[in-house]
């Protein structure tokens, strides 16, 4: 078992999934400045909602912070 390779491995995993969360919040962004200027009440729900989905849930609800 090579630790360094499966280290290496995970964090190019980890990296490219930020890399994809930061590509959908510039789109979550570009959509926000769009509607920007139309019915900003709808159009806030409807982006809250989009980032509820999105950007949830965390690491840290998913995996307790006691458990080893």
């Amino acid at each position: 078992l090579d630790i360094a390779k499966c280290l290496h491995d995970a964090t190019a995993r980890m990296e490219r999934a930020a890399e994809k969360g930061k590509a959908i919040a510039a789109a979550v962004e570009g959509v926000e400045k769009h509607w920007g200027s139309t019915n900003f009440d709808s159009n806030s729900s409807f982006i809250e909602a989009l980032r509820e989905k999105i950007f949830k849930p965390s690491l840290s609800t998913i995996i307790p912070e006691n458990s080893k």
